[in-house]
């Protein structure tokens, strides 16, 4: 630091309050010297004794489901960009949707004094759990997922409507025979996108025949064993509606080993939008959530809690997901193939 006060002229206490982003600290010539100088000079303070100091790490923590999903990935880099522009440095941890694990990971970085954290909940089914994180006083904010009865903000998509509106649409080209593959039952979201499909089919044809639901586990694998056990049945479903990006990758791997055709023998929509559905063959109709702005109003939200002496109530954030209607769907065909056996 003193470098950069002998380079700049700029006393040392002015520097501290430029780094740590206090308002006010200089005018704007000044604060855009003394950055100049502390790149040019390849200065980098030492956050562990300046956080000794000033009681904060600057850090946040976040803490994933699954950090290998494509979805995730652009919900973290949300996050990230925000964190980092914002002057703080993200720790980032997977759960791999591990309860215990996602208790663990959280404990330890409240151990490290992390400034807030962000949670992707792996499926509490009550706040009970969290109460030694929540306990700490350290501002949480749950992503993608929120638990009933936890005082916090929450930043959710609108499961429910859009699983609905995907489901409808497949209504409208014609079909009857729906089926639908369900994510882990204890988690909100993922419960959300179930009754959102249920809803429709009861809407529509007054009730839902129970072989057209299977329950898979947000996998490849659970995609690809649950279509299976649907093209197992003696007449198999004109349309499938699978609720996650990995099982839809499964669901098109079990379609594609049974012979079947897309869409002629049988319709297949999606919930998450990867940047690589535009380029099958055939292009893939799917639900898109907004996963990078998740990420960043997660990450908005918890600055704002750290940077406001007087805080707002908790809000759940509920952001809209969109259909993109491409070549996987299509009316069901009065002549289809049957699967191979």
């Amino acid at each position: 630091m003193n470098d950069v006060a002998e380079k700049t002229g700029v006393s040392k206490t002015t520097i501290s309050r430029i780094i740590n982003q206090i308002p006010n600290a200089a005018s704007k010539e000044t604060v855009e010297r003394v950055l100049k100088a502390i790149d040019e000079l390849g200065y980098y303070p030492n956050q562990v004794a300046a956080s000794l100091k000033r009681t904060t790490t600057r850090t946040i923590g976040l803490v994933m489901g699954d950090i290998e999903n494509p979805f995730f990935g652009l919900m973290i880099k949300g996050v990230e960009e925000v964190v980092r522009s914002s002057g703080y440095s993200l720790i980032l941890a997977n759960s791999n949707y591990d309860d215990a694990l996602e208790h663990d990971l959280c404990m330890l970085m409240l151990s490290k004094q992390v400034d807030a954290i962000l949670i992707a909940p792996s499926g509490f089914s009550s706040c009970k759990q969290y109460a030694p994180i929540l306990d700490r006083q350290t501002h949480v904010v749950f992503i993608d997922n929120y638990v009933p009865g936890c005082n916090v903000d929450s930043v959710i998509v609108n499961n429910y409507e859009a699983s609905k509106e995907a489901c409808d649409y497949l209504i409208s080209l014609g079909h009857k025979k729906i089926a639908f593959i369900a994510g882990p039952a204890n988690r909100i979201s993922s419960d959300q996108r179930t009754k959102g499909f249920v809803g429709a089919m009861e809407e529509e044809f007054g009730s839902l025949e129970p072989s057209l639901l299977k329950r898979g586990d947000h996998t490849i694998a659970g995609g690809y064993r649950c279509m299976a056990e649907l093209l197992q049945q003696p007449e198999i479903p004109t349309a499938v509606f699978a609720s996650n990006n990995l099982m839809t990758v499964g669901a098109l791997g079990a379609i594609k080993d049974a012979g079947l055709s897309i869409p002629s023998d049988i319709s297949i929509l999606g919930f998450d939008d990867m940047y690589w559905y535009s380029i099958n063959q055939p292009s893939l109709t799917a639900v898109d959530q907004p996963a990078y702005e998740i990420g960043q109003t997660a990450a908005k939200r918890v600055v704002m809690r750290l940077r406001n002496k007087k805080q707002p109530s908790p809000e759940v954030i509920e952001l809209k997901a969109k259909l993109i209607v491409r070549d996987s769907t299509a009316p069901p065909q009065p002549h289809r193939n049957a699967p191979k056996t």
